[in-house]
């Protein structure tokens, strides 16, 4: 499916794709990103500045499905040109 999208800095192609034309998907997605990661991040930073690696651990832990996820439909969705 070809989309026409405005200027950006971030490429959301592979998100369109996967949603199948579900706007309400896409909002979702990118909402969910937007809400957690600068969290999970902060956790990641802070609990690294204290020297708590249980708690810099556990917050990596829960971050990584999300990249590795992403990473995966994005590489999928390339292979597929």
């Amino acid at each position: 499916m070809l989309y026409i999208l405005p200027d950006q800095d971030l490429d959301l192609s592979f998100l369109y794709d996967i949603a199948d034309g579900s706007n309400e998907f896409i909002i979702e997605s990118i909402d969910m990103f937007l809400l957690h990661t600068p969290e999970m991040l902060q956790t990641i930073t802070t609990a690294m500045a204290e020297k708590d690696w249980t708690v810099a651990s556990q917050a990596a832990h829960k971050l990584k499905p999300n990249i590795i996820t992403i990473t995966k439909i994005k590489a999928d969705l390339e292979n597929r040109d």
